[in-house]
């Protein structure tokens, strides 16, 4: 990862900059990685916005946004061991829409203390997809329930880790570094691409020379997080071709077109070109 020092007094895109704001990130570091196009920064008369979107430690983001996508596949798996037994056992899945699965599992495959692994399984499953769904209303949870949920399917982890590790994970860009600041993380961060912001010209130019919590109110620029940092100011810039890729990443999220499938009856003619060479 190509990370440049910033020019103080001036921010464009690729800027990295402290104390910005991201929902739900109020008590944690959060910083801003400005988008808006270097024409767009260098003309006053082209715009008086200047958009960004957060980056966050990896280990907060696991804990405010990266647990929603991780428990919601691991709740699946879960799901699918319950009504795997429920077939085996030639009963109706569809119990599991009407009753909890605690209930499901105790009415059916009830635990004794000669309980075989299989039916303790289907227990901690059923146990996991309640807890599961008990947190998933939060806005955060603590590293300690974090631990007790992944240990449960700790290869689900393991390949949501990779895919965003691999910029394979929808929404969401992975940088190893963000060069030196207060707060950082060992273990990178994560741009939250689908939380556009914006500031005004006039605050990013405050931000550019350096403003403290006490300077931002009095400048009325709300757009600051001083929850944790007690300065706001450029950090660092992110060269090119990472620029370029964050931004690749991000305009494909909104210029996506969905189209419907093809025709199953379009198939075969193709794979029989295939047989008959013509």
């Amino acid at each position: 990862m190509a990370i440049e020092k910033p020019k103080l007094g001036q921010i464009t895109q690729g800027t990295i900059y402290s104390a910005a704001a991201a929902e739900n990130y109020f008590g944690f570091p959060t910083w801003g990685l400005c988008i808006t196009a270097r024409c767009d920064v260098a003309h006053e008369t082209k715009t008086e916005v200047f958009n960004y979107v957060p980056v966050v430690r990896y280990e907060d983001w696991l804990l405010v946004d990266g647990f929603r996508t991780l428990f919601n596949r691991i709740k699946a798996e879960h799901v699918g061991v319950l009504k795997s037994s429920l077939s085996q056992a030639k009963l109706s899945s569809s119990v599991l829409e009407t009753y909890s699965p605690s209930v499901v599992v105790n009415k059916f495959f009830p635990s004794t203390e000669k309980t075989d692994q299989k039916i303790k399984k289907i227990h901690e499953c059923a146990a996991a997809i309640e807890e599961i769904q008990e947190l998933r209303s939060k806005s955060s949870i603590s590293a300690v329930q974090l631990k007790n949920i992944c240990s449960t399917s700790s290869k689900t982890a393991e390949k949501l880790a990779k895919e965003l590790w691999g910029d394979q994970l929808s929404g969401y860009y992975f940088l190893k570094d963000i060069g030196e600041t207060e707060h950082g993380s060992n273990c990178g961060y994560v741009i939250l691409l689908r939380e556009i912001h914006h500031i005004s010209r006039d605050a990013a130019a405050l931000i550019g020379g350096g403003i403290t919590e006490l300077e931002s109110i009095e400048k009325k620029i709300s757009s600051l997080n001083f929850s944790v940092m007690d300065f706001s100011y450029p950090i660092a810039k992110l060269s090119s071709p990472w620029i370029e890729h964050v931004m690749q990443q991000f305009s494909t999220l909104f210029n996506r077109i969905g189209l419907p499938d093809s025709p199953e009856s379009t198939f075969p003619p193709l794979l029989e070109a295939f047989k008959n060479g013509k």
